[in-house]
């Protein structure tokens, strides 16, 4: 929580969403082709334990259509990742589930112009950690 907080001093989040830029998200609405998943609701695992959300690292732009992005799973590893996509300020969906051992992948949400961005959520035992970070890619 601590390097969050010292990331957050350091970057400006109140500077908005631009290029790989980290925020809390916000506003949402609209879904953008992502995954029929749904999110599940962040608490604490069957043991009453919290799971712990990811830190996503980076989201930068490959070619246009192409998002790779790369984060850090929590100690305790996750039975799945979401990965979470919105599309300006539409509202978050999951564009894809993974193996909860993977820390990086390619996203291609399409070519359309915009702003993507992303955060990344940790399931383990059937609850979910809150999203991770928030990172905006525009292409």
């Amino acid at each position: 929580m601590t390097i969050r907080l010292l990331v957050v001093a350091l970057f400006g989040v109140a500077l908005g969403c631009s290029d790989a830029e980290e925020h809390q998200h916000g506003l949402d609405a609209g879904n953008l082709g992502a995954d029929a998943a749904v999110l599940p609701d962040a608490s604490s695992s069957g043991d009453g334990a919290t799971v712990a959300a990811p830190v996503l690292v980076s989201a930068t732009l490959v070619v246009h259509g192409t998002m790779a992005l790369t984060w850090q799973n929590p100690a305790a590893t996750c039975a799945t990742v979401l990965i979470n996509r919105r599309k300006d300020l539409g509202a978050y969906a999951v564009a894809q589930t993974l193996a909860g051992t993977t820390t990086s992948a390619e996203d291609m949400p399409g070519h359309d112009n915009g702003t993507y961005c992303y955060t990344i959520t940790c399931v383990l035992g059937g609850q979910a950690s809150v999203p991770s970070n928030e990172r905006c890619v525009t292409q």
